[in-house]
């Protein structure tokens, strides 16, 4: 909410269709998140769908510069995983990162087993550019160990920066 919001007061000045149709998109977007809040696990297939709201929100902003490429086993698609899981690393990953003409951000996504993989090229951007709590990432650690699960791991191999999310089984 907090960087949508900032994304959008920063679009009004720039382009104000661009932000009617971030406002539009992020309604939409906020509906979801209104819809699936309280709920311990949803399906994979659903936080996609989430996750793919989002990155049309990102779209918006960032145009062709910004892609994902997803390689998911359709098992998969039914296992469980905490509501925003995905959406919260993919939402790092344009935060910490550039994303430019420049330097474009791909963000892999894939299954192995029962884990979720996200990665992608580090672009670090200056820390001093980032408004941060530090918390998306910890309180995501915090969600698993509420549901007694194999926390998920998070770091930086290859200069990639590589998250792994544990998936839940149907049931």
């Amino acid at each position: 909410l907090f960087n949508s919001m900032n994304t959008l007061a920063f679009l009004i000045d720039l382009d104000q269709e661009k932000a009617k149709k971030f406002c539009r998109s992020f309604a939409q977007l906020y509906r979801s998140v209104l819809q699936l809040r309280d709920q311990q696990l949803i399906d994979l297939s659903e936080e996609m769908r989430f996750v793919d709201l989002y990155l049309g929100l990102q779209s918006i902003r960032f145009d062709d510069t910004l892609s994902i490429e997803k390689r998911i086993n359709p098992d998969a698609m039914e296992m469980g995983i905490p509501p925003f899981g995905l959406q919260t690393v993919v939402e790092n990953v344009i935060k910490h990162n550039i994303v430019s003409e420049d330097s474009p951000m791909q963000i892999h996504i894939e299954t192995q087993g029962d884990q979720l993989i996200v990665r992608n090229i580090l672009q670090k951007r200056d820390l001093g550019q980032v408004e941060s709590s530090g918390t998306g990432l910890t309180n995501l650690l915090a969600r698993y160990e509420l549901l007694g699960a194999q926390p998920p791991q998070f770091g930086e191999e290859a200069g990639q920066f590589v998250a792994t999310l544990p998936l839940f089984p149907n049931g």
